[in-house]
């Protein structure tokens, strides 16, 4: 009987610093998504679908190449469908906290999202990454 509420104001927006180098940043969200592995099989699995549907997304520009028409025009759906979600949401959050002016970078978004979800995604769960001065595998990590 738990209610889930977002504190969408201003207020509780919170700043950080983001990775200064391209290699900073291939580290922390390696290291972000290694955690996947420990978590429960219900919500493992859901991940999994979104890991998927990404893949798929992501394979479409192939699927029409191919002439694989029908996978092609399902892709091209999905993405669009996704990409309206997205836009409807962040646009929603942006009008919130009073960050409108994020809404123009959103153009750009689902083209680098997507391989974003399917490269890091996968190097998590077999990937090294750096943490703190130390070396850590995915199955390692706790």
């Amino acid at each position: 009987r738990w209610k889930l509420n977002y504190a969408a104001t201003p207020d509780a927006l919170v700043y950080s610093t983001p990775p200064l180098h391209l290699r900073d940043f291939y580290h922390q969200r390696t290291r972000h998504a290694s955690k996947s592995r420990h978590y429960h099989w219900k919500l493992l699995g859901g991940l999994a679908l979104v890991y998927l549907f990404n893949l798929f997304v992501l394979l479409t520009p192939m699927w029409g190449l191919l002439g694989w028409q029908q996978w092609f025009w399902i892709g091209l759906t999905a993405f669009f469908i996704k990409t309206s979600a997205e836009f409807f949401l962040m646009k929603t959050m942006a009008c919130r906290v009073h960050k409108n002016e994020l809404i123009r970078w959103f153009i750009i978004a689902p083209f680098l999202h997507i391989p974003y979800v399917v490269v890091f995604g996968l190097l998590g769960v077999f990937k090294k990454f750096e943490w703190k001065g130390e070396t850590f595998r995915a199955r390692e990590h706790t």
